[in-house]
């Protein structure tokens, strides 16, 4: 099975919202090492559009020391005005025709399908089974599904050809933008509306009799959707995480990078996220082994006797060498002043045995 980096990672949907708070690249950088992610998720593609002028960015999130995921949001024909829907032509096959070639050209270590309401009305199954033939298949990297967090609530969406058509999704990054935990509330937060997503995902892979999916809840971090300012509190963050970590999930995300600078409240929640050390730093990977010592065995039948040149030590005795190709010849020097014995041995390559002298 694919899987992802481990720990804590983050969205990013655009520059801009930073370049409005005054925030330069140099400043992304900054904010992405403060917060010790592991993966920053950047909007490559909108529908069919592709974005451009994405290299700075790129650079500067890899120069704190983040790797680079994608994400694109598929609309696949559907687009919504007005409380209605219509159709717009637009196919899953153009859609992904974008996604390969941000894959191509930014080489994320993954990509995240955000597919919404536009995924519950009109022949979605066949949308979703459409997308998916056209992108799985296609890309050595994870691929994971980025939507709603009770599919319980959402059955109209086209959770199992997500999971299944094409090979299915990789890993399962659903949207747990949690309402605001009070006294009067306590099914609401962080821990028991993340508990509660995990729980009914898994449901669904048992009932289609198929393995569980690696679970990266996305974090509430803006401000919004009923949490008004100051937003979710930096406990919030703190216990979102510590469940994660407590449940042995394999990380979280956190939606977003942009809210953390342009919310209010951002820099307490940014300061909780930076302070959770998920675990271990992943160790790069070890250096490739150096050369070992080549074992060989000589047969006595198959040793060809020669004589070597004299040395300091006196004269070489050939003990052998092997059969035809890889010819392996060692030479007994005999003892030097200080007791030890030494060898030579050499290897060449002989297309014939013949005589040895």
């Amino acid at each position: 099975m694919k899987t992802i980096p481990p720990g804590k990672h983050i969205y990013f949907w655009d520059f801009t919202n930073f370049q409005v708070h005054g925030v330069s690249h140099a400043g992304l950088t900054s904010l992405i090492r403060r917060l010790g992610v592991s993966v920053v998720a950047i909007k490559m593609a909108n529908g069919y559009l592709p974005y451009t002028n994405l290299q700075r960015t790129v650079e500067a999130i890899l120069e704190a020391g983040a790797q680079i995921a994608g994400w694109q949001y598929y609309f696949s024909g559907v687009r919504f005005s007005n409380g209605g829907w219509y159709k717009t032509g637009v196919t899953p096959e153009q859609e992904v025709e974008a996604s390969l070639g941000m894959i191509e050209m930014y080489k994320p270590v993954y990509w995240l399908i955000d597919a919404e309401r536009e995924y519950k009305v009109w022949e979605q199954q066949r949308r979703m089974s459409e997308l998916m033939q056209a992108l799985k298949p296609n890309v050595t990297i994870p691929v994971g599904l980025s939507t709603y967090r009770f599919p319980d609530v959402h059955r109209e969406f086209p959770f199992k050809e997500a999971f299944t058509v094409g090979g299915g999704v990789d890993f399962n990054m659903p949207q747990v933008y949690w309402n605001k935990p009070s006294a009067t509330t306590p099914s609401y937060g962080p821990i028991p509306e993340s508990n509660k997503s995990f729980e009914q995902y898994e449901a669904l892979y048992k009932s289609w009799a198929i393995p569980s999916l690696p679970f990266y809840p996305t974090g509430r971090a803006y401000v919004g959707d009923a949490f008004a300012s100051p937003g979710p509190t930096a406990k919030e963050m703190t216990d979102f995480l510590t469940n994660a970590k407590a449940r042995s999930w394999l990380g979280v995300s956190f939606w977003s990078a942009d809210a953390l600078v342009g919310h209010p409240g951002g820099k307490e929640r940014t300061e909780a996220i930076a302070a959770f050390a998920w675990g271990t730093p992943i160790p790069p990977p070890p250096p490739p082994p150096s050369p070992q010592p080549t074992k060989f065995t000589i047969s006595v039948d198959q040793c060809n006797l020669r004589s070597q040149p004299s040395t300091a030590l006196g004269a070489a005795t050939v003990i052998g060498y092997g059969k035809k190709g890889g010819v392996w010849e060692i030479a007994d020097y005999g003892m030097d002043a200080n007791g030890k014995r030494w060898y030579k041995i050499q290897g060449y390559v002989r297309e014939d045995m013949g005589n040895a002298g």
